[in-house]
């Protein structure tokens, strides 16, 4: 059993040095460990525009709970009394969802609040995303879930609505945006991505053809990000603008792999790996997370950001601050929420000068000012 020695508060990292970034951009970090008190381990899976990030953490004995993490870098416990695990996959400023003991569920901010979405019909099923009121899933009678259905949910006292398209054998719904939902289905022995609006007829494919497989994994209200594979079996980061032509391959030069995972706000985050593990979520930790914006060209390793202590990262989201959420890996094999809060550019800091000076609270400069941190003392 792994006893953690961890100062496990809120801690900031300031990147006084800068390595070789992928990108040429001049944009710098300063990293927050989210890592929350009392938890050896914990992995984040969504960030929303405001902030909130959702997802687990694991307690000494390896029990897996949900959690929620607030803007200002406090966090509840979603697990609800008496489950044997939790996890939290997506959410929007004022509900949650995940599963619980193999069960979708919604949260609206406490364990307490913990609603079951699973229906008779499936004795397996996960909520990925959340958003206008309706959840997003899938859900299955065999694990793992090799007969999934795509499921759309309006609460829990309502029966959900099929996504899975005519001519797929299996469909995951996994990201929503206010009128779409975004995930993947299976024809022909591939993964093919896939773009809903409500209803499985009204499907898109947007699988590119030179791919062997793609899924989204993240969307916006105007764009879609995941992964793509390449006949060789390699992975790469893709972005969408709601049809299979407009595919835009994300992998940075110089990595061999990658995945995106979020967006938001005409920025896109994920992964990059500078040696190809056996896939992108396994292998190697050779991981670094990535933020996007736009092109493969503007891509910029967060990693070299971090404290030297942790060995590998990846992103899952990114809120309307430009605030990325993620994962980072110690070299003694745990894994802590991290923040990446981006510093003002050169160019703003005269500007910022002034702000300070006249009061003024212009966003773009104060940004990684005016959430209130937590110093470690």
């Amino acid at each position: 059993m792994r006893v953690s020695r961890r100062i496990a508060l809120p801690l900031f990292f300031s990147a006084f040095t800068i390595l070789p970034g992928v990108g040429a951009s001049s944009q710098s970090y300063t990293v927050r460990d989210l890592n929350p008190s009392g938890y050896i381990d914990s992995f984040p899976t969504a960030a929303g525009s405001d902030g909130q990030v959702v997802g687990s953490a694991s307690m000494l004995g390896g029990q897996l709970h949900a959690m929620l993490w607030k803007p200002d870098g406090t966090f509840v416990d979603l697990h609800p009394p008496g489950a044997s695990e939790s996890q939290g996959n997506g959410l929007t400023v004022a509900q949650q969802v995940g599963v619980v003991d193999s069960h979708a569920v919604v949260w609206s901010g406490t364990a307490s609040s913990a609603a079951n979405l699973n229906s008779a019909d499936y004795r397996f099923s996960i909520a990925t995303a959340t958003r206008g009121g309706m959840q997003l899933g899938l859900a299955a009678n065999q694990n793992p879930f090799s007969d999934s259905r795509a499921l759309l949910w309006s609460g829990p006292a309502v029966s959900p609505i099929d996504l899975t398209p005519t001519g797929y054998t299996a469909a995951y719904g996994e990201a929503m945006s206010a009128a779409r939902q975004g995930g993947y289905g299976v024809t022909g022995g591939h993964n093919h991505a896939l773009l809903w609006s409500g209803s499985a007829t009204s499907v898109v494919d947007l699988h590119p053809a030179a791919l062997a497989d793609s899924q989204i994994t993240a969307m916006s209200d105007d764009q879609q990000v995941g992964i793509g594979t390449l006949a060789d079996g390699t992975q790469h980061a893709l972005l969408w603008t709601g049809n299979a032509a407009s595919v835009v391959d994300l992998n940075p030069s110089g990595f061999v792999a990658s995945a995106a995972t979020g967006i938001a706000d005409g920025e896109q985050v994920g992964i990059g790996y500078f040696a190809k593990p056996p896939s992108v979520y396994g292998g190697p930790y050779l991981g670094r997370a990535v933020v996007w914006s736009g092109t493969a060209e503007s891509a910029i390793n967060l990693q070299q950001f971090l404290p030297p202590q942790f060995v590998a990262s990846s992103a899952v989201g990114v809120d309307d601050n430009g605030d990325v959420f993620g994962s980072a890996q110690t070299e003694q094999g745990y894994f802590h929420t991290v923040e990446w809060i981006p510093a003002p550019e050169p160019g703003c800091l005269p500007v910022l000068l002034i702000c300070i000076l006249t009061q003024c609270r212009r966003r773009k400069c104060l940004r990684a000012f005016e959430r209130p941190r937590h110093q470690y003392a």
